[in-house]
Parts: C-alpha cells; structure tokens; sequence
C-alpha cells in the first residue's frame, strides 16, 4: 500500500503545475487583450479627433435650424393671416350695409390683428427674427473652423405712432386699447387720449400727412395734425380705414395689406433660403459624424475579435499542455505499475526522465 503515497504526491505536482500554468496563460490573455485595446483605442481617438469637430459643428446648426425653422413656420402664419385680414375688407366692400355693420368688421380685423402681433412679437426661440424689440441677427456656422454667416431678423409686428405739429407723439396703447399722447417724462400726465376703436375720427390722410379728432363729439374734442410714422409691414389700425365704412377707407387697407403681402412672402423666401443653407450644411454634419460612428464601430468589432481570437489559441495552449501533463501523469502511473512502486536509483531515474 505504500504505491499510493508517490501517487498522491505526483497527481498534486501535476496539479500545481497545471494551475501555475493556467496563471501564466491568463496573465498572457490579459497582457495581449490590453495591447490590443490600447492599439485600437489610439485609431478611436483619431477618427474622434476629427469627428468631434463635426459633432460639435452640427450641435452648433441643430440650435440655429430650430430658429430659422421657427421663423419660416410664423412668416408663412402671418401671411395666411394676412389672406384673412383681406377677405375681411373684401367682405366689407361687398357689403351695401358696411357702414353700419362697421363695428362686426372692424373686430374681425382687429381680432387677426392681435394674433398677428402675438406670433410675430413672441417666440419660443431666441432671438426672434420676427419681433420689434430690437434688431435681431441669427449667426451660424458654416464649417467647423467656426466660419459664420448671418441672417438679419426684420420687424414683421405691424404698428404705427403719429407726431403732430407741435412734435407731440401718439401711439396706441394696445393694453389699455387706448390712443394715447406719449410724454417724455413718465411722471407727466395730460388728457390726450381716447378709445382706440370709438373715441377716434380720421379727418385726413395723405401719404405720411394725417389730420385727427380725439373725442370728437364731446366737450373735450380735439383736433390735432402731424406725421404718420409705420412700423413693420406697416398695416394700420381700422379706424384709419374709416372703419372700412367708405371705399377710400377700404381701398386704402387692401394697398397696405398687398404691400404687407410683399414683405411676408419676402421674408418667407429669405428665412426659407438660410434654412435651406443650414441644412446643407447640418446634413454634411451629420454625415461626418456618422462615417466616424460607423469607423468607430468596425473597430470595436476588429478588437473583440482580436481578443477572441487571442483568447481562442491561448486555449488551444493550455488545453495541449494540458494534455502534456495528463500523457505524463499517465506514464508515471504505468513505470510506477511495472517497477512495484520501488524506490531504488534506476526507477527514480526512468520517473525523471519521462516526466
């Protein structure tokens, strides 16, 4: 029975090798699989090193294509608006009791009217092209070197103010649906004013020269003259269309509205055009980014298939050292088998060599 303890003990050295072996290997794997990543991810960093230009330059063009694209889409509501604005003096001059069914139009056009102001003065976006807050510019990018164009917002909120003879100002306080006289000073009081629909007569207008009643009708009417002063495309309010009530009135709101036409398809053009430019440029953009993605992509598969691959003959290694081992183990067993399990010289030495 005393065979078994030199088994035990060589079946253990076997084992032992076999692990320190297998440590190796593994050691092996992890050293080509860091190699192999460090190598594919310095071919990464170069194709982002380009690419990031390219995603930094589209993010650039995704903001200014927002604001272009939520210009074009007002310009193109303030001009179907305007197509309303226009059959409501149509209507009126088809109407033989226009003037006394003045007060049912001059809403309806009034009604167009706010809403016209409310898209083309407020926005979601900024800047807005379309308001009268101030000149608005819309630059952006054309290459990722940072080279810009611009595109120049135009006042489409139509407005007006008048100053008279003596220099004092009239503007419309659409709050308080009022005419009113502007002082220079904000703390300056003065009972120049009226209801902007009903407490106001033209008198006269030519060209830029206007003559007007305030209050007319009551002890307080007053009369003033001056200067007609437009803003944005220019429409005027109903009461300087003689509430659409006469054909001069009317023939005077529908020239105003077809120059009005004139400047919203303008815009629409113009707006459409620098949307048009943005997104040449955002689709070249986004094709970069995308060859770079793409690029990225095939070599992330290249490296896992290289570790694959590492990993498939480190296996293979291990699995014929492996064998190695066991075919020693197994003639181990049989010299022990022949030779009774002694210790003598001459067994030691056949045991040595073949394992």
């Amino acid at each position: 029975m005393n065979i078994l303890a030199p088994l035990t003990a060589a079946a253990q050295k076997s084992a032992t090798a076999l692990a320190q072996f297998g440590e190796l290997f593994n050691a092996r794997l992890i050293q080509q699989s860091e190699a192999i990543t460090a190598k594919k991810q310095r071919e990464i960093n170069a194709i982002n090193l380009d690419a990031d230009r390219f995603r930094d330059f589209k993010k650039q063009l995704d903001g200014t294509l927002d604001i272009i694209s939520n210009s074009v889409t007002r310009s193109k509501g303030l001009r179907s608006q305007l197509d309303g604005l226009i059959l409501t003096v149509g209507n009126a001059g088809a109407d033989p009791e226009a003037a006394n069914n003045a007060d049912g139009y001059r809403l309806a056009f009034n009604s167009i009217m706010n809403q016209m102001r409310d898209v083309a003065g407020k926005a979601r976006v900024n800047p807005n092209l379309l308001g009268d807050s101030g000149p608005a510019r819309l630059d952006y990018p054309v290459d990722p070197s940072g080279t810009k164009q611009a595109v120049r917002g135009v006042n489409l909120v139509s407005d007006y103010y008048i100053i008279d003879s003596e220099g004092k100002r009239f503007e419309p306080d659409r709050v308080g649906g009022l005419i009113r006289q502007v002082e220079d000073d904000p703390d300056a009081t003065n009972q120049n004013f009226a209801n902007l629909d009903t407490g106001i007569r033209l008198e006269s207008i030519s060209g830029n020269a206007i003559s007007f009643t305030l209050k007319p009708g009551t002890a307080e009417e007053t009369s003033f003259s001056g200067e007609l002063v437009r803003k944005g495309p220019g429409i005027l309010d109903p009461w300087l269309y003689d509430d659409f009530k006469t054909v001069e009135g009317r023939s005077r709101a529908l020239a105003d509205l077809e120059a009005a036409k004139g400047v919203f398809d303008f815009e629409i053009q113009r707006y459409g055009s620098a949307k048009t430019s943005i997104e040449f440029h955002r689709n070249r953009a986004n094709t970069k980014v995308k060859q770079a993605d793409f690029a990225i992509e095939d070599i992330s598969i290249e490296q896992a298939q290289a570790i694959r691959i590492a990993e498939a003959k480190m296996a293979r290694e291990a699995a014929v050292l492996a064998t190695k081992l066991e075919h020693a183990e197994l003639i181990r067993n049989e010299y022990t088998r022949m030779f009774g399990g002694t210790n003598d010289p001459l067994t030691k030495t056949l045991l040595d060599i073949s394992v």
